[in-house]
C-alpha cells in the first residue's frame, strides 16, 4: 500500500470518527495521518494541525473531569 493510499485510509477513519463522536480517535487518527506527509507539505500539514485542534476541543466537552477538561482544551490550542 502506498503512502497516498494509507494517508487517504486514516483520513477516511477519522471522518467516520468525527461522525461518530470520537473526538479523541479522530485526534489521533490526524495525528498519525500527519505524520505522512513531508514537513515541507505546509499547507496539508497545516489543514490536519487544525483538524486536530478541533478534535481535542470537542473531545473536552465531553470528559468526564475538570482535569480532563482543561488537559484537552491544553492539546487543542497546542495543536491549532
Amino acid at each position: 500500500m502506498s503512502e497516498s493510499s494509507d494517508a487517504e485510509s486514516i483520513l477516511s477513519r477519522a471522518a467516520k470518527q468525527e461522525g461518530d463522536y470520537d473526538w479523541l480517535g479522530a485526534a489521533g487518527s490526524y495525528g498519525k495521518a500527519s505524520e505522512l506527509f513531508s514537513e515541507l507539505d505546509y499547507l496539508k500539514r497545516g489543514e490536519l494541525h487544525e483538524r486536530i485542534g478541533h478534535s481535542f476541543f470537542r473531545a473536552a466537552f465531553q470528559a468526564e473531569t475538570v482535569e480532563g477538561f482543561e488537559k484537552r482544551m491544553q492539546l487543542s490550542v497546542q495543536s491549532y
